[in-house]
Order: C-alpha cells, then sequence, then structure tokens
C-alpha cells in the first residue's frame, strides 16, 4: 500500500468527524424513530462512522434508539452489526430490515440475508432497481410509517 494512500484516508477520516456535527437529522427522523420504538420495533443505527463519533452525534441531535453501532477495526456496518444485533437482541436475520442510502448498503444486506429498503436520494430508485432484490424504496423516513406494518402480513 502507498503510504500517501494512508495519509489520504486519515485525513478524509479527520475531516469527516470535523463536519459531523454540522450535519442535520433528516427531518422526519425523530418522528419515524419515535414511531418504530411506539410501535414494538427495536431501532438500531448501523454507521461506517466511528462508535464513539456516531454516539455523541445522536446525543447531540437527541435521537434515541435501541442500539447504536458504529465502526471499529473488525467491526463494521453489515455483517459485524447484523450479527451484534442478533446475539444481543435473540433476533432473526429475516427479522431484520435495513434501510439505507447507498448501493453498499443494499449489498451488505442482500449479503447477510437481511431485508433491504432504499432510502431514495443520493441513488435513484433505478440505480437500486438494478442491485437490489426487493425492490422497496422509500423518498423519506416516514415512509416507514406505510410500508413496515405490511411486511408484517
Amino acid at each position: 500500500t502507498d503510504p500517501i494512500n494512508s495519509s489520504v484516508i486519515a485525513q478524509f477520516e479527520q475531516e469527516k468527524i470535523a463536519g459531523i456535527f454540522d450535519l442535520p437529522l433528516f427531518s422526519d427522523s425523530k418522528e419515524t424513530i419515535n414511531y418504530l420504538r411506539a410501535s414494538s420495533f427495536l431501532v438500531a443505527i448501523s454507521s461506517s462512522t466511528t462508535q464513539s463519533t456516531i454516539e455523541e452525534y445522536c446525543r447531540l441531535k437527541g435521537l434515541e434508539v435501541d442500539q447504536i453501532l458504529g465502526y471499529s477495526k473488525g467491526f463494521e456496518k453489515g455483517k459485524h452489526h447484523f450479527d451484534f444485533l442478533i446475539k444481543k437482541f435473540g433476533v432473526k436475520p429475516e427479522e431484520i430490515v435495513y434501510v439505507g442510502d447507498s448501493l453498499k448498503d443494499c449489498e451488505r444486506a442482500q449479503d447477510s440475508a437481511v431485508l433491504f429498503i432504499a432510502r431514495i436520494g443520493m441513488f435513484s430508485k433505478e440505480q437500486f432497481d438494478t442491485l437490489s432484490r426487493s425492490k422497496l424504496v422509500i423518498h423519506q423516513l416516514s415512509d416507514l410509517k406505510e410500508l413496515i406494518p405490511k411486511l408484517n402480513h
């Protein structure tokens, strides 16, 4: 590995952490999470940001969830996080619904046999359709209030 790569990666991570606290939540985040939790769903955040940073972000934004999972070496988004949730909460992969906004999120869910719901924004429905087997898409988080109950039937 070229030493310049390590330097660029370190700089990127430093800038990401410095700017993350200025990033707003989606406007419907709290309302949707509160609805899901009140409806007896467990809600977890799975992030590629370090554990301490994502915990601080959630604390500053007043976001309350059942579990926050961040990145650490050997423990990252996807299988590691899903396995943690399965063990901690005693759920099965088919009981997990992973909402993500990237094609990589979609791949991670499908590689672990977890249902994926794509949030349109960074990528289009058409881009997700070429990759996702589920074809479930939302335009905003609050769309989950309509979609999730239908999945239970």
